[in-house]
C-alpha cells in the first residue's frame, strides 16, 4: 500500500531519466501516489515504464528525447503540455548509465 496514495491527486509532472533506475522508481511512486506524467528518456525501454503505469491504472505518457539537446528538450515539455494541459512538477533525473541495461 502507498502511504499517501493522493498527495499528487490533479498534479501533473515531467520526469526526465524515467526508463531505468531512480527515474523509473520516481516515475512509478509518483503515479502511485495519483499524479499523471510526462516520462521522457532517449531510451525506449521507457516504454516498460509506461506500460507498468498504465496497467496500475495510471495516466502517463511515454516520450523519446534526447534531453542533450534544446530541441529534445522543448520537445518534451510541448509534448507534456499537449498531453496533460500544463505542467506543475519538473523533476530533472537525466543521468549517464543508458547502457547500463
Amino acid at each position: 500500500m502507498t502511504p499517501h496514495p493522493h498527495r499528487f491527486a490533479g498534479k501533473v509532472a515531467v520526469i526526465t531519466g524515467a526508463a531505468q533506475g531512480i527515474g523509473q522508481a520516481v516515475a512509478l511512486r509518483f503515479a502511485a501516489e495519483g499524479g499523471r506524467a510526462t516520462l521522457v528518456d532517449r531510451s525506449e525501454v521507457v516504454d516498460e515504464t509506461r506500460a507498468a503505469i498504465e496497467a496500475a491504472g495510471g495516466e502517463v505518457v511515454a516520450h523519446l528525447a534526447d534531453l542533450e539537446t534544446y530541441e529534445g528538450a522543448v520537445g518534451a515539455m510541448a509534448r507534456a503540455k499537449e498531453r496533460f494541459g500544463r505542467i506543475d512538477i519538473l523533476i530533472n533525473n537525466v543521468g549517464g548509465t543508458i547502457w547500463a541495461r
